[in-house]
């Protein structure tokens, strides 16, 4: 077999790998964690601690090492909250100067990692399989997440339409 289909093989492995775990709650498989702790820089948040606020312009993600860290998406909107291994704020890093849709902030004391567009790329360079696999994860919950507020405004549009009849 030649290195293009050892490449290839070694894509698909890493995006069947994202696939089976899509619904784990968005989480970075081990191989991940070990290749973001390799390169991204450590963070200590204390319990109550803002790490950004919505509307802030975001050029980095994070991913939880330990403790909770609580995603606020507006006054009207739902609440996440993320723990080992979690991830958020994948849009700025890989938009660049994305306004970020939600506050951060610890509910618990927490160990962040903290992953710049730099770091991304060098990742990228050293295991692109393994970023493959995150990427199409990343990419299944921005749609997953587009798929819910569609839902949510077609009921609310209901629930008014149905007020005004």
């Amino acid at each position: 077999m030649d290195s293009g289909e050892d490449g290839v093989k070694t894509a698909q492995k890493g995006l069947d790998s994202a696939r089976n775990s899509v619904r784990d709650g968005y989480l970075v498989s081990e191989d991940e964690r070990v290749l973001f702790a390799a390169q991204g820089r450590r963070l200590h948040l204390a319990a109550g601690e803002q790490l950004f606020a919505e509307g802030d312009t975001g050029r980095t993600m994070y991913v939880v090492e330990s403790g909770q860290v609580e995603l606020v998406f507006g006054e009207d909107m739902f609440c996440k909250q993320l723990g080992a291994n979690g991830f958020f704020g994948e849009l700025g890093l890989l938009i660049g100067d994305h306004l970020r849709s939600a506050s951060a902030r610890a509910v618990t004391d927490c160990q962040l990692l903290e992953i710049d567009h730099d770091g991304f790329g060098d990742m990228m360079g050293r295991d692109p399989a393994c970023i493959a696999g995150f990427l199409h994860r990343a990419i299944m919950r921005v749609v997953d997440n587009e798929q819910s507020l569609m839902h949510s405004l077609r009921r609310r549009n209901r629930d008014l339409q149905s007020a005004l009849d």
